[in-house]
């Protein structure tokens, strides 16, 4: 849906402003072909969508971005905020560490440690999720075809 309302909004602008239709083109296909890299080397595979962000960011007074990511094929979403709406709007009351295993599209989040925090509290430990909320190593390899976690390296 978010997708289709920018699409939408597009077309619109286009109608409004049909000179501008095939420069805008131009830089959205430009731009589009940049972002959905697959294949990230290093930072430096980041610096145009990073500079267009902080640009697009500071000239309309927003918080940050919300795009969709290529990782997953646009089937999740990221966000970039910038570091004072991070510090000034948002507050972390829940954290945890899982261990993801996938198999091409397939891919099962196991969850490993986890907090919750209290208002006002400023340290804190992950500590250990219970056993009933965790699916093991050995049930999410099952589920993915791998008899062990080495099968499962050796496919990569």
């Amino acid at each position: 849906s978010h997708i289709r309302k920018l699409a939408e909004d597009f077309h619109k602008f286009i109608i409004q402003h049909p000179e501008e239709e095939e420069n805008t083109l131009l830089i959205s296909n430009f731009f589009a072909t940049e972002f959905a890299k697959e294949e990230i080397k290093g930072d430096y595979d980041y610096l145009l969508s990073s500079l267009y962000t902080e640009m697009i960011v500071s000239f309309f007074g927003r918080d940050g971005v919300f795009y969709p990511s290529v990782r997953t094929a646009g089937q999740g979403y990221n966000i970039a905020i910038t570091p004072h709406a991070a510090d000034t709007k948002l507050e972390l009351v829940a954290a945890g560490e899982c261990t993801i295993y996938k198999k091409y599209e397939h891919s099962i989040t196991d969850n490993e440690t986890g907090l919750e925090m209290y208002p006002g509290q400023t340290n804190f430990e992950l500590l250990p999720v219970e056993a009933k909320y965790r699916s093991g190593e050995e049930a999410c390899l099952r589920e993915l075809g791998f008899a062990n976690i080495t099968e499962l390296i050796g496919n990569i």
